[in-house]
Protein backbone atom coordinates (compact mmCIF):
# COMPACT_ATOMS: atom_id res chain seq x y z
CA UNK A 1 0.00 0.00 0.00
CA UNK A 2 1.32 3.67 -0.98
CA UNK A 3 1.54 5.77 1.69
CA UNK A 4 3.78 8.93 3.18
CA UNK A 5 4.80 10.11 6.24
CA UNK A 6 3.76 10.00 9.43
CA UNK A 7 1.47 7.53 10.05
CA UNK A 8 0.12 8.51 13.22
CA UNK A 9 0.57 12.94 13.50
CA UNK A 10 0.77 15.02 16.93
CA UNK A 11 3.32 14.31 19.61
CA UNK A 12 3.67 10.58 19.23
CA UNK A 13 6.80 9.59 20.43
CA UNK A 14 8.46 6.47 21.06
CA UNK A 15 5.51 4.68 19.43
CA UNK A 16 6.42 0.36 20.21
CA UNK A 17 3.97 -1.85 18.97
CA UNK A 18 3.12 -5.56 18.93
CA UNK A 19 1.20 -7.61 16.72
CA UNK A 20 -2.01 -10.49 17.63
CA UNK A 21 -3.68 -12.22 15.30
CA UNK A 22 -3.46 -9.98 12.55
CA UNK A 23 -4.30 -6.84 14.45
CA UNK A 24 -1.50 -4.24 15.26
CA UNK A 25 -1.47 -2.49 18.77
CA UNK A 26 1.23 0.62 19.73
CA UNK A 27 1.46 2.40 22.95
CA UNK A 28 3.08 5.71 23.09
CA UNK A 29 4.65 8.29 25.58
CA UNK A 30 2.32 10.78 27.37
CA UNK A 31 4.47 13.10 29.33
CA UNK A 32 3.06 14.82 31.71
CA UNK A 33 -0.19 14.10 30.33
CA UNK A 34 -3.10 12.21 31.05
CA UNK A 35 -5.05 9.28 29.47
CA UNK A 36 -1.39 8.00 30.06
CA UNK A 37 0.34 5.72 27.41
CA UNK A 38 -2.17 6.39 24.79
CA UNK A 39 -3.04 2.94 22.66
CA UNK A 40 -3.68 2.62 19.15
CA UNK A 41 -4.73 0.08 16.73
CA UNK A 42 -4.13 -0.61 12.89
CA UNK A 43 -5.17 -3.50 10.45
CA UNK A 44 -1.84 -2.42 8.55
CA UNK A 45 0.55 -0.73 10.36
CA UNK A 46 -0.44 2.61 8.19
CA UNK A 47 -3.76 3.79 9.40
CA UNK A 48 -4.12 3.98 12.94
CA UNK A 49 -7.14 4.89 15.29
CA UNK A 50 -6.57 5.72 18.85
CA UNK A 51 -8.82 3.43 21.05
CA UNK A 52 -7.69 4.19 24.58
CA UNK A 53 -5.14 4.13 27.18
CA UNK A 54 -2.96 2.21 30.11
CA UNK A 55 -4.17 4.71 32.90
CA UNK A 56 -6.61 7.46 32.34
CA UNK A 57 -5.66 7.99 36.39
CA UNK A 58 -2.15 6.83 37.20
CA UNK A 59 -0.72 4.60 40.14
CA UNK A 60 -0.22 6.59 43.02
CA UNK A 61 3.45 6.28 43.50
CA UNK A 62 3.71 8.25 39.80
CA UNK A 63 5.36 11.37 39.49
CA UNK A 64 4.87 12.36 35.42
CA UNK A 65 7.82 11.56 32.95
CA UNK A 66 5.57 9.00 31.59
CA UNK A 67 7.72 7.15 28.84
CA UNK A 68 8.46 4.82 26.29
CA UNK A 69 5.43 1.86 27.11
CA UNK A 70 6.59 -1.42 25.41
CA UNK A 71 3.71 -4.01 25.29
CA UNK A 72 4.16 -8.00 25.43
CA UNK A 73 1.70 -10.55 25.11
CA UNK A 74 2.02 -14.27 26.73
CA UNK A 75 -0.73 -16.49 27.23
CA UNK A 76 -3.84 -14.25 26.57
CA UNK A 77 -2.22 -11.75 29.33
CA UNK A 78 -0.50 -8.62 28.34
CA UNK A 79 1.82 -6.98 29.68
CA UNK A 80 3.10 -3.18 29.44
CA UNK A 81 6.52 -2.30 30.72
CA UNK A 82 7.07 1.50 31.17
CA UNK A 83 9.10 4.22 33.42
CA UNK A 84 7.85 6.77 35.40
CA UNK A 85 9.17 9.35 37.60
CA UNK A 86 8.75 8.69 41.23
CA UNK A 87 7.84 11.10 44.26
CA UNK A 88 11.49 11.07 45.58
CA UNK A 89 14.08 9.72 43.32
CA UNK A 90 14.41 8.59 39.69
CA UNK A 91 12.20 6.83 37.13
CA UNK A 92 12.12 3.26 37.32
CA UNK A 93 10.37 0.73 35.17
CA UNK A 94 7.54 -0.70 36.17
CA UNK A 95 4.82 -3.03 34.95
CA UNK A 96 1.11 -3.08 34.39
CA UNK A 97 -1.16 -6.07 33.14
CA UNK A 98 -3.91 -6.88 31.16
CA UNK A 99 -6.18 -9.64 30.01
CA UNK A 100 -7.17 -7.40 26.86
CA UNK A 101 -5.22 -4.30 25.44
CA UNK A 102 -7.52 -1.82 25.74
CA UNK A 103 -7.99 -2.89 29.30
CA UNK A 104 -8.32 -2.40 32.35
CA UNK A 105 -5.12 -2.27 33.43
CA UNK A 106 -3.60 -3.31 36.52
CA UNK A 107 -0.36 -1.66 37.76
CA UNK A 108 2.08 -4.53 39.00
CA UNK A 109 4.57 -1.57 40.61
CA UNK A 110 8.27 -1.64 39.71
CA UNK A 111 10.26 -3.95 37.79
CA UNK A 112 13.87 -2.22 37.88
CA UNK A 113 14.58 1.00 40.02
CA UNK A 114 18.59 1.60 39.57
CA UNK A 115 19.84 4.57 41.90
CA UNK A 116 20.55 6.78 38.55
CA UNK A 117 17.13 5.55 36.82
CA UNK A 118 15.75 3.21 34.74
CA UNK A 119 13.93 4.08 31.60
CA UNK A 120 12.85 2.77 27.70
CA UNK A 121 12.09 -1.09 28.84
CA UNK A 122 11.28 -3.46 25.82
CA UNK A 123 10.62 -7.09 26.42
CA UNK A 124 12.06 -9.73 24.00
CA UNK A 125 12.29 -13.58 23.73
CA UNK A 126 15.11 -15.36 22.48
CA UNK A 127 14.26 -19.03 20.26
CA UNK A 128 13.73 -21.24 23.45
CA UNK A 129 10.80 -18.82 24.20
CA UNK A 130 12.34 -17.19 27.63
CA UNK A 131 11.52 -14.25 28.58
CA UNK A 132 13.97 -10.78 28.82
CA UNK A 133 13.69 -7.20 29.27
CA UNK A 134 16.06 -4.60 27.92
CA UNK A 135 16.10 -0.90 29.17
CA UNK A 136 18.26 2.17 29.59
CA UNK A 137 20.30 2.88 32.95
CA UNK A 138 20.41 6.44 33.19
CA UNK A 139 22.76 8.61 33.54
CA UNK A 140 26.50 9.68 31.19
CA UNK A 141 27.70 6.97 29.45
CA UNK A 142 25.26 3.93 31.36
CA UNK A 143 24.23 2.25 28.25
CA UNK A 144 21.27 -0.57 27.75
CA UNK A 145 21.27 -3.21 29.98
CA UNK A 146 19.15 -6.44 29.65
CA UNK A 147 18.08 -9.65 32.17
CA UNK A 148 15.83 -12.54 32.19
CA UNK A 149 12.06 -12.01 33.22
CA UNK A 150 10.15 -14.78 35.61
CA UNK A 151 7.50 -16.39 34.12
CA UNK A 152 5.13 -14.01 35.41
CA UNK A 153 6.59 -11.02 33.42
CA UNK A 154 6.57 -8.95 37.24
CA UNK A 155 10.26 -9.40 38.57
CA UNK A 156 14.09 -9.81 37.11
CA UNK A 157 15.71 -13.42 37.82
CA UNK A 158 19.27 -12.77 36.56
CA UNK A 159 21.86 -10.21 37.50
CA UNK A 160 21.60 -7.24 34.70
CA UNK A 161 24.36 -7.18 32.37
CA UNK A 162 25.30 -4.20 29.85
CA UNK A 163 24.65 -5.01 26.53
CA UNK A 164 25.92 -1.50 24.97
CA UNK A 165 27.93 1.70 25.88
CA UNK A 166 27.86 4.56 24.23
CA UNK A 167 31.54 5.19 22.80
CA UNK A 168 30.73 6.28 19.76
CA UNK A 169 31.32 9.91 19.30
CA UNK A 170 27.76 9.87 16.86
CA UNK A 171 25.99 8.56 20.14
CA UNK A 172 27.32 11.87 22.07
CA UNK A 173 27.07 10.05 25.22
CA UNK A 174 23.65 8.07 24.67
CA UNK A 175 22.53 4.64 24.13
CA UNK A 176 18.51 4.52 24.15
CA UNK A 177 15.36 3.06 23.16
CA UNK A 178 16.26 -0.48 22.28
CA UNK A 179 14.48 -3.60 20.65
CA UNK A 180 15.78 -6.98 19.86
CA UNK A 181 14.66 -9.11 16.95
CA UNK A 182 15.95 -12.51 16.07
CA UNK A 183 17.22 -13.15 12.64
CA UNK A 184 19.03 -16.38 11.80
CA UNK A 185 21.08 -17.37 14.28
CA UNK A 186 21.34 -13.96 15.83
CA UNK A 187 19.85 -11.13 17.88
CA UNK A 188 19.93 -7.78 16.45
CA UNK A 189 19.63 -4.96 18.89
CA UNK A 190 18.55 -1.75 17.38
CA UNK A 191 18.73 1.48 19.48
CA UNK A 192 18.75 5.19 19.44
CA UNK A 193 21.98 7.63 20.26
CA UNK A 194 22.52 11.41 20.02
CA UNK A 195 20.19 14.14 21.70
CA UNK A 196 16.47 13.36 20.86
CA UNK A 197 14.73 16.06 22.61
CA UNK A 198 15.88 19.92 22.08
CA UNK A 199 17.17 21.75 19.73
CA UNK A 200 19.25 21.03 17.62
CA UNK A 201 18.55 17.44 18.07
CA UNK A 202 20.94 14.88 16.87
CA UNK A 203 19.21 11.53 17.44
CA UNK A 204 19.87 8.76 14.87
CA UNK A 205 19.75 4.70 14.91
CA UNK A 206 22.72 2.30 15.50
CA UNK A 207 22.43 -1.62 15.38
CA UNK A 208 24.42 -4.37 17.05
CA UNK A 209 24.14 -8.19 16.98
CA UNK A 210 25.11 -11.06 18.78
CA UNK A 211 24.57 -15.03 19.51
CA UNK A 212 22.59 -14.68 22.65
CA UNK A 213 19.79 -11.54 23.91
CA UNK A 214 22.28 -11.03 26.99
CA UNK A 215 25.38 -10.35 24.27
CA UNK A 216 27.97 -9.87 24.10
CA UNK A 217 27.33 -7.57 21.33
CA UNK A 218 28.99 -6.19 18.31
CA UNK A 219 28.32 -2.85 16.69
CA UNK A 220 27.97 -2.30 12.89
CA UNK A 221 31.05 -0.36 11.83
CA UNK A 222 28.40 1.79 9.52
CA UNK A 223 26.00 3.32 12.55
CA UNK A 224 24.46 4.91 12.82
CA UNK A 225 22.26 3.70 10.49
CA UNK A 226 19.41 5.77 10.05
CA UNK A 227 19.44 9.28 10.15
CA UNK A 228 17.31 12.38 8.79
CA UNK A 229 16.49 13.16 5.28
CA UNK A 230 13.54 13.39 2.71
CA UNK A 231 11.48 16.15 5.37
CA UNK A 232 12.41 14.28 8.68
CA UNK A 233 15.13 14.85 11.11
CA UNK A 234 15.86 12.73 14.04
CA UNK A 235 14.37 9.79 13.68
CA UNK A 236 14.86 6.69 16.53
CA UNK A 237 13.76 4.56 19.30
CA UNK A 238 11.40 2.82 17.88
CA UNK A 239 9.96 -1.27 17.35
CA UNK A 240 10.82 -3.82 14.58
CA UNK A 241 7.54 -5.45 13.89
CA UNK A 242 6.48 -7.51 10.85
CA UNK A 243 4.48 -6.07 8.01
CA UNK A 244 1.28 -7.95 6.97
CA UNK A 245 3.02 -8.70 3.34
CA UNK A 246 5.82 -9.97 5.00
CA UNK A 247 9.14 -8.43 5.70
CA UNK A 248 9.69 -6.43 8.58
CA UNK A 249 9.29 -2.42 9.33
CA UNK A 250 10.52 0.21 11.61
CA UNK A 251 7.37 2.29 13.72
CA UNK A 252 9.31 5.41 14.75
CA UNK A 253 9.28 8.79 15.78
CA UNK A 254 10.69 11.83 14.00
CA UNK A 255 10.20 15.29 13.72
CA UNK A 256 9.47 17.26 11.06
CA UNK A 257 12.20 19.27 9.26
CA UNK A 258 10.45 22.56 9.85
CA UNK A 259 9.94 22.01 13.79
CA UNK A 260 12.43 24.63 14.44
CA UNK A 261 11.86 23.79 18.24
CA UNK A 262 11.55 20.51 18.09
CA UNK A 263 8.14 20.21 19.92
CA UNK A 264 6.07 17.40 17.93
CA UNK A 265 7.71 13.62 17.60
CA UNK A 266 5.46 11.73 15.01
CA UNK A 267 5.07 8.36 14.05
CA UNK A 268 6.74 7.10 11.20
CA UNK A 269 6.76 3.86 9.53
CA UNK A 270 9.47 2.47 7.13
CA UNK A 271 11.06 -0.53 5.40
CA UNK A 272 13.58 -2.46 6.99
CA UNK A 273 15.87 -4.94 5.03
CA UNK A 274 18.96 -6.72 5.03
CA UNK A 275 22.21 -6.73 3.54
CA UNK A 276 24.91 -9.43 2.26
CA UNK A 277 26.30 -9.26 5.87
CA UNK A 278 23.29 -9.80 7.54
CA UNK A 279 23.12 -5.99 8.95
CA UNK A 280 19.27 -4.30 8.97
CA UNK A 281 19.11 -1.26 6.03
CA UNK A 282 16.81 1.14 6.86
CA UNK A 283 14.46 3.53 5.31
CA UNK A 284 14.83 5.12 1.44
CA UNK A 285 18.59 4.90 1.65
CA UNK A 286 19.04 4.93 5.25
CA UNK A 287 16.58 7.71 5.65
CA UNK A 288 12.55 7.96 6.22
CA UNK A 289 9.92 7.63 3.68
CA UNK A 290 9.10 11.45 2.71
CA UNK A 291 6.24 13.46 4.24
CA UNK A 292 2.50 13.78 3.34
CA UNK A 293 1.09 17.16 2.37
CA UNK A 294 1.61 19.51 5.34
CA UNK A 295 -2.46 19.96 5.47
CA UNK A 296 -2.72 15.92 5.72
CA UNK A 297 -2.80 15.76 9.55
CA UNK A 298 -4.33 18.71 10.03
CA UNK A 299 -7.95 17.79 9.91
CA UNK A 300 -10.88 17.40 12.67
CA UNK A 301 -14.38 17.41 13.05
CA UNK A 302 -16.01 16.70 16.42
CA UNK A 303 -19.71 16.88 17.51
CA UNK A 304 -19.62 14.96 20.57
CA UNK A 305 -22.07 12.74 19.99
CA UNK A 306 -20.92 9.87 21.75
CA UNK A 307 -21.10 8.84 25.72
CA UNK A 308 -17.75 9.44 26.17
CA UNK A 309 -14.84 11.77 25.08
CA UNK A 310 -12.38 10.53 22.08
CA UNK A 311 -9.52 9.42 23.92
CA UNK A 312 -7.29 11.58 22.22
CA UNK A 313 -8.23 14.70 24.58
CA UNK A 314 -5.62 15.00 27.54
CA UNK A 315 -4.77 16.95 30.39
CA UNK A 316 -2.23 17.09 33.22
CA UNK A 317 -2.27 14.12 35.08
CA UNK A 318 -2.32 15.48 38.26
CA UNK A 319 -5.14 17.64 37.63
CA UNK A 320 -8.14 15.91 35.82
CA UNK A 321 -10.96 18.10 34.74
CA UNK A 322 -14.70 17.83 35.55
CA UNK A 323 -16.20 16.71 32.54
CA UNK A 324 -19.99 15.64 31.68
CA UNK A 325 -21.04 14.91 27.89
CA UNK A 326 -25.12 15.13 27.26
CA UNK A 327 -26.89 15.68 24.17
CA UNK A 328 -23.94 16.89 21.92
CA UNK A 329 -22.44 19.33 24.25
CA UNK A 330 -19.40 18.88 26.52
CA UNK A 331 -19.01 20.50 29.34
CA UNK A 332 -16.37 21.26 31.08
CA UNK A 333 -16.74 22.97 34.76
CA UNK A 334 -13.22 22.78 35.49
CA UNK A 335 -9.75 22.76 34.21
CA UNK A 336 -9.23 21.99 30.55
CA UNK A 337 -8.94 19.33 27.88
CA UNK A 338 -6.51 19.74 24.88
CA UNK A 339 -5.12 18.11 22.12
CA UNK A 340 -1.55 18.20 20.40
CA UNK A 341 -1.29 19.60 16.88
CA UNK A 342 1.50 19.64 14.44
CA UNK A 343 3.35 23.00 13.82
CA UNK A 344 1.33 24.41 10.59
CA UNK A 345 -0.81 27.27 9.75
CA UNK A 346 -4.48 26.25 10.94
CA UNK A 347 -7.52 27.83 11.86
CA UNK A 348 -9.78 25.94 14.82
CA UNK A 349 -13.18 27.19 15.64
CA UNK A 350 -16.25 25.56 18.17
CA UNK A 351 -19.46 26.52 18.93
CA UNK A 352 -20.17 27.43 22.45
CA UNK A 353 -23.22 27.19 24.50
CA UNK A 354 -23.47 30.01 26.95
CA UNK A 355 -19.99 30.51 27.98
CA UNK A 356 -16.51 29.49 26.63
CA UNK A 357 -12.48 29.34 26.69
CA UNK A 358 -10.64 28.24 23.23
CA UNK A 359 -6.95 28.37 23.76
CA UNK A 360 -3.59 27.74 21.94
CA UNK A 361 -1.11 26.40 24.16
CA UNK A 362 2.29 27.05 23.83
CA UNK A 363 5.87 25.74 24.85
CA UNK A 364 7.54 26.54 27.69
CA UNK A 365 3.71 26.93 30.07
CA UNK A 366 2.52 30.30 27.78
CA UNK A 367 -1.19 30.02 26.44
CA UNK A 368 -2.84 32.37 23.89
CA UNK A 369 -6.99 32.72 24.87
CA UNK A 370 -10.26 33.91 23.40
CA UNK A 371 -13.21 33.58 25.84
CA UNK A 372 -16.74 34.77 26.33
CA UNK A 373 -18.86 36.27 27.84
CA UNK A 374 -18.77 37.61 31.29
CA UNK A 375 -20.53 41.19 31.33
CA UNK A 376 -20.91 40.79 27.60
CA UNK A 377 -17.17 40.49 26.59
CA UNK A 378 -15.49 38.21 24.17
CA UNK A 379 -12.08 39.00 26.18
CA UNK A 380 -8.22 38.36 24.04
CA UNK A 381 -5.99 36.98 26.56
CA UNK A 382 -2.02 36.26 26.51
CA UNK A 383 -0.48 34.80 29.59
CA UNK A 384 -2.96 35.39 31.71
CA UNK A 385 -3.46 39.07 31.00
CA UNK A 386 -6.63 40.79 29.03
CA UNK A 387 -5.27 42.46 25.44
CA UNK A 388 -7.67 43.20 23.98
CA UNK A 389 -11.88 43.16 24.66
CA UNK A 390 -14.98 43.17 21.85
CA UNK A 391 -18.61 43.59 23.47
CA UNK A 392 -20.44 40.58 22.34
CA UNK A 393 -23.65 40.15 24.47
CA UNK A 394 -24.39 36.01 23.07
CA UNK A 395 -22.06 33.76 21.83
CA UNK A 396 -22.60 31.02 19.05
CA UNK A 397 -18.76 30.40 18.19
CA UNK A 398 -14.82 31.35 18.81
CA UNK A 399 -12.25 31.14 16.30
CA UNK A 400 -8.40 31.29 16.58
CA UNK A 401 -6.36 31.54 13.12
CA UNK A 402 -2.76 30.93 14.18
CA UNK A 403 0.24 30.92 11.70
CA UNK A 404 3.13 28.72 12.74
CA UNK A 405 5.40 31.71 13.09
CA UNK A 406 3.59 32.55 16.26
CA UNK A 407 0.60 35.15 15.43
CA UNK A 408 -2.69 34.32 16.86
CA UNK A 409 -6.40 36.07 15.53
CA UNK A 410 -8.77 35.58 17.34
CA UNK A 411 -12.43 36.01 16.78
CA UNK A 412 -15.98 35.89 18.11
CA UNK A 413 -19.71 35.03 16.97
CA UNK A 414 -22.86 35.66 18.22
CA UNK A 415 -25.54 32.88 17.32
CA UNK A 416 -25.92 32.76 13.44
CA UNK A 417 -24.17 35.82 13.64
CA UNK A 418 -21.15 36.81 11.63
CA UNK A 419 -17.66 36.66 12.73
CA UNK A 420 -15.78 39.36 14.67
CA UNK A 421 -12.18 40.01 15.32
CA UNK A 422 -11.16 40.56 19.06
CA UNK A 423 -7.99 42.86 18.88
CA UNK A 424 -5.26 42.09 17.03
CA UNK A 425 -3.00 38.67 16.28
CA UNK A 426 -1.26 38.41 19.07
CA UNK A 427 2.68 37.40 19.16
CA UNK A 428 3.38 34.09 20.81
CA UNK A 429 6.82 35.52 22.23
CA UNK A 430 10.40 34.79 20.84
CA UNK A 431 11.49 31.04 21.40
CA UNK A 432 7.97 29.76 21.84
CA UNK A 433 6.12 27.22 19.36
CA UNK A 434 2.50 26.25 19.11
CA UNK A 435 2.07 23.08 21.21
CA UNK A 436 -1.75 22.01 21.53
CA UNK A 437 -5.44 22.93 21.18
CA UNK A 438 -7.03 23.43 24.40
CA UNK A 439 -11.18 23.74 25.58
CA UNK A 440 -12.51 24.71 28.83
CA UNK A 441 -13.86 25.89 30.92
CA UNK A 442 -17.26 26.31 29.27
CA UNK A 443 -19.52 24.28 27.01
CA UNK A 444 -19.19 22.96 23.64
CA UNK A 445 -21.32 21.74 20.51
CA UNK A 446 -18.52 21.29 18.85
CA UNK A 447 -14.81 21.68 17.40
CA UNK A 448 -13.24 21.91 14.16
CA UNK A 449 -9.86 22.48 12.80
CA UNK A 450 -8.70 23.33 9.20
CA UNK A 451 -5.11 24.18 7.79
CA UNK A 452 -5.35 28.21 6.65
Amino acid sequence: MPFSNPVISGNVADPLVVCVDGAYWAAATSGRWAPVFPIFRSSDLVRWRQVGAVFWRPPAWARGNFWAPGLAVDRGLWSVYYSASRARGKPCVAVAQARRPTGPWVDRGFVVCQTVGSIDPAAVRDAAGRRYLVWKRMGAGSGIYGARLSPSGRRLISRPVRLVVPNAEWEEGVTEGPDIVRHGDRYVLVYSGGHCCRPPCTYAVGVARAKQVLGPYVKDPANPVFSGGNGWKCPGHGTLVHAPGGGLSFLHHAYRDDDQLDVHRQALLDPVGWDASGWPVFGEAGAPIGAGAPEDDLRLDERFAGAALDPAWQWPYDGPPSVRLRRGVLRIARGAVSRAWTPRDFTVQVGVAGAGRLAVLLTGGRSIAVRCCAAGMAVLVADGRVVARQPLPAVGGLRLNVRAGGAVAAYASRPRGRWRRVGVPVLAPPGSAVDRVALGPGAFSGVSLRPL
